[in-house]
């Protein structure tokens, strides 16, 4: 699948015209035709404009890897400080971004597992000499 495709793809998801997906853009209706059709390379800018316009996942739309949307940003941003505040230096953003997301995915009863699980871990590491 092309990226055009996964762009009509995730417009057609939403439900959206082509001139209603590309009014946010800026561009035309017919614009977005001619890179859904593969006639028209889609460029960095309008690139990063569906990446923050539509919270789209970049990965997915340049490979068709990994979710297609990301998650609601305040609720992945709080996820991620976290995570980099105790990751360090150590975790990439996109190792952090795939854990969150295999971590939201688990069931309830799993998180509260790996939860208490973490704290634990935690607890043991500041008891160390």
């Amino acid at each position: 699948m092309t990226i055009g495709e996964r762009i009509r793809e995730y417009r057609k998801s939403k439900k959206m015209s082509m001139a209603e997906f590309g009014e946010r853009l800026g561009i035309s209706g017919q614009a977005i035709s001619q890179i859904e059709l593969g006639k028209t390379v889609v460029n960095e800018r309008i690139l990063k404009s569906i990446c923050s316009e539509y919270n789209v996942s970049r990965e997915w739309l340049e490979t068709g890897e990994g979710e297609m949307e990301l998650l609601p940003l305040d609720e992945e941003a709080e996820l991620l400080a976290d995570l980099i505040k105790y990751g360090g230096k150590r975790a990439t953003i996109a190792s952090l971004r795939a854990i969150v997301h295999w971590y939201l995915s688990l069931p309830d009863d799993d998180k509260d597992y790996l939860d208490e699980a973490i704290v634990q871990a935690v607890e043991l590491t500041k008891k160390r000499p």
